[in-house]
């Protein structure tokens, strides 16, 4: 694609990498809801679920990657904290539906809880935990980004993602009943930071295509290989503690999809491009508001007769409803938030044009 402002073109493996991670969101988020979690494993079915959940493990992984990758260059000023006004309107937006959703369905909701729930960050709808997050790692990402400045080789930075690494998914590691030190291993998120902000500037290039692809298939099935040992240490009961975001296995198969995808030569038509990156840049809005449709589509799922492992069946179904709905309520959601800037802008126009 050519750009006609003269401009570099805008790279889509970011678009494409956040693409793909809001789906497989989504997509976990069917397990967690149809009672496929803590399931017994018994029949070919059920072992097809757990393959095809272990497959969208790097969902939250890839999107803190990209933020290291897009953000590690990032310094201490005030129209860098500007950028956050953004991410809390739609977490507020989101937040005011999903309370009319729950009013509308019944649930008893005060005035009072919703503030508190809004206040709360995490509270604001079942999925926010996200957002109290990211507000607490973009607040940092100045500083962070000193760090990293200051780790003027690849060899320093190297070791620096690989402590983070040792401190955070090293303890995940159980032989025979011993577990390693785990205070720091809530660093997580730092990790993925990092980890994404060394691969924007030392990303591998020298492995041939074919063998990237199988490094990606062996940490896939390092990935399904610890859930059936999981699976057949709690007595064929599915366990729901298979995705945990720094686990050994789900780290090296996020990280090594992640670079993948930036490996990926991305030419698409100019509208499919801009679909990619509109589609891109409302993911968050996607993530919080995907709680409200997930309420209504997966309770006519469990409203059916069917056994629960059976409610595989409606994977395909639910999950493309779930993602389409999300993205036009995150596109109102954005629309508003634009048509409320510029109705900000007006005003101030025009207040400075009486000053003159």
């Amino acid at each position: 694609m050519t750009s006609l402002s003269g401009r570099k073109p805008r790279s889509l493996n970011i678009d494409l990498a956040k693409t793909l991670a809001i789906c497989a969101v989504v997509a976990i988020h069917f397990f967690l809801h149809t009672g496929l979690e803590g399931a017994a494993a018994d029949g070919p079915l059920v072992w097809i679920e757990v393959f095809v959940r272990q497959s969208m493990a790097f969902c939250v992984p890839v999107f803190l990657l990209v933020t290291g990758y897009l953000m590690s260059t990032k310094g201490l000023s005030k129209n860098y904290f500007k950028k956050l006004i953004p991410v809390l309107f739609v977490y507020v937006a989101t937040s005011v539906a999903y309370w009319i959703f729950a009013r509308a369905s019944g649930r008893e909701l005060g005035l009072g809880t919703m503030i508190s729930g809004l206040v709360g960050l995490g509270e604001g709808s079942p999925y926010a935990w996200y957002v109290e997050m990211y507000v607490g790692l973009f607040l940092l990402i100045p500083f962070l980004n000193m760090i990293w400045m200051g780790l003027k080789t690849q060899r320093s930075r190297g070791v620096w993602c690989l402590i983070l690494i040792l401190l955070t998914v090293l303890p995940r590691i159980v032989i025979k009943g011993v577990h390693l030190p785990d205070y720091w291993a809530a660093l997580w998120p730092l990790m993925y930071y990092f980890v994404g902000a060394y691969l924007k500037d030392y990303r591998p290039k020298k492995l041939p295509g074919g063998a990237k692809l199988a490094l990606a298939a062996g940490s896939w099935g390092l990935l399904c290989v610890a859930a059936i040992c999981q699976i057949r240490a709690n007595g064929g009961i599915v366990p729901t503690t298979l995705v945990a975001w720094n686990y050994p296995w789900i780290t090296l198969y996020s990280v090594i999809i992640f670079a993948l995808l930036l490996d990926v030569r991305v030419r698409l038509p100019n509208k499919l491009g801009a679909a990619l990156t509109k589609i891109s840049s409302l993911t968050l809005g996607m993530y919080l508001t995907s709680a409200i449709f997930d309420q209504i589509v997966y309770k006519k799922i469990l409203d059916t007769d069917l056994v629960v492992t059976e409610n595989f069946r409606w994977f395909a179904v639910a999950v493309p409803t779930i993602l389409t709905a999300a993205f036009l309520l995150s596109y109102l959601i954005d629309a508003l938030y634009k048509l409320s800037l510029l109705i900000i802008n007006k005003r101030r126009t025009m207040t400075g044009s009486r000053d003159l």
